[in-house]
């Protein structure tokens, strides 16, 4: 090579080297910051919350770094997808997971004592109410503003399908006001 030639290849390098490291940084930046899950890896690149909507045969699963993503799904839909469930295991995608359930108030009871009060959803027209959400040790406040075909949203962990109902344990719902159970309270 000249020394003509050297030298325009050298000055090509020195001006192209302040764009290479800065894309060099911002590439390290980029994979440092998404590894210490800063960035959300969804398609739409919302990082508002760890919620998933699913209203076809298509469940949520778990994040990678292991964040439980909250399931939200109509009461309807999730016990379709436990009577018919077509390609998706639905005791796999649903069992032991949290799940925002959303639909009608069948029925409900008070409860007296830990783990006796219940709100139960409407799931279609002709079996009528074949999801039971539990409260543990957590009652509906006597009084509460509840009745029966009030639309709530219940978050609970799905316990899977058994005798054809649907349970939900340690259930909170921000519709209706709950107070911790006491053994004086008469409900």
């Amino acid at each position: 090579m000249s020394n003509s030639t050297n030298g325009k290849f050298l000055r090509g390098i020195m001006l192209s080297s302040p764009v290479l490291v800065i894309a060099a940084v911002s590439i390290i930046f980029s994979v440092s910051v998404a590894l210490e899950g800063k960035i959300d890896s969804s398609p739409t690149g919302s990082t508002s919350n760890n919620t998933q909507q699913v209203d076809n045969n298509e469940p949520a699963d778990n994040t990678p770094s292991g964040e439980p993503i909250i399931i939200l799904v109509a009461a309807e839909t999730l016990y379709s997808q436990f009577i018919s469930p077509g390609e998706i295991n639905p005791e796999q995608y649903y069992t032991n997971k949290t799940i925002k359930v959303r639909g009608k108030i069948a029925d409900f009871v008070y409860g007296s004592a830990p783990n006796s009060c219940w709100i139960s959803l409407k799931t279609d027209l002709d079996n009528g109410a074949n999801i039971i959400c539990y409260f543990g040790n957590y009652v509906i406040k006597p009084g509460a503003d509840i009745e029966i075909g009030m639309e709530i949203a219940i978050t609970g962990t799905c316990m899977g399908m058994t005798n054809g109902k649907i349970t939900f344990v340690g259930s909170s719902t921000e519709d209706i006001e709950f107070i911790p159970y006491d053994q004086n309270i008469e409900a």
